[in-house]
């Protein structure tokens, strides 16, 4: 049984229960009234256009945000103006949690695409994780995933070669893609090859070289932006 809350919607609002990324989403697990709990207080704020912020290196933190649709980068950026792009995030995702320590955002979020968000302002997540026992370990279990996403990226970061490299930025994008049910084999990359040259620490040529050998050996298609995994097993052996 959910005690009574604080919470109090300002805004107009869409069922979490009735979502599609309902079961990886921090409704995951929830029941029906601590849903319509949740679908109090979450906002669906107006959707981004690509290369648009959905906040700033620096901006103060006051609320989580979850990728509804589309995809976005996450830049830090040093004293000397240098970009460095630190992460993907897909639907399903939650963004700041890197600020909740220092209550201020340590990177930028801009879209990599059209991508519409549910907000979720931290007095109001607070208030959830107390009175809402299945939001708490949702929670823990998304940031636990967010954590394991991130180890694997090191380990590209690491000391692997620029095939490696490539192998397990694919490959992690097609875990990701299965996990929220679509195809691990075929997907769109909304990022450019300069954005994965970034993330990955190597020359933008040197990722449309690695892809083109990729293809050569059989081991994906590529098409533009789009990828098909022609064999999951050899990516894997090739990223090691």
């Amino acid at each position: 049984m959910v005690a009574s809350h604080t919470l109090v919607s300002l805004h107009p609002t869409l069922d979490c229960s009735h979502c599609r990324l309902h079961s990886i989403c921090v409704a995951g697990n929830m029941t029906e009234e601590e849903t319509a709990v949740l679908t109090q207080a979450v906002v669906h704020i107006n959707p981004l256009k690509q290369g648009e912020f959905l906040f700033h290196q620096g901006d103060p933190f006051e609320s989580l945000y979850i990728v509804r649709s589309g995809s976005v980068k996450c830049v830090m950026t040093d004293a000397d103006g240098m970009e460095q792009i630190v992460g993907f995030n897909f639907p399903g995702d939650l963004l700041g949690l890197d600020a909740i320590g220092e209550r201020c955002h340590t990177t930028s979020v801009i879209a990599l695409q059209h991508s519409s968000f549910c907000k979720l302002s931290w007095d109001d997540f607070n208030i959830l994780s107390q009175k809402c026992s299945h939001f708490h370990i949702q929670s823990l279990s998304i940031f636990s995933r967010e954590l394991i996403h991130i180890h694997e990226m090191v380990m590209a970061m690491g000391q692997k070669g620029v095939e490696q490299k490539l192998a397990i930025f694919l490959l992690a994008i097609s875990q990701r893609m299965k996990e929220r049910g679509f195809s691990e084999r075929e997907f769109i990359l909304s990022m450019s090859r300069s954005d994965i040259a970034n993330f990955l620490g190597i020359a933008p040529e040197t990722v449309s070289r690695e892809f083109t050998q990729l293809q050569k050996e059989g081991v994906i298609q590529v098409d533009r932006r789009r990828v098909q995994i022609e064999s999951l097993e050899n990516l894997r052996a090739i990223a090691g």
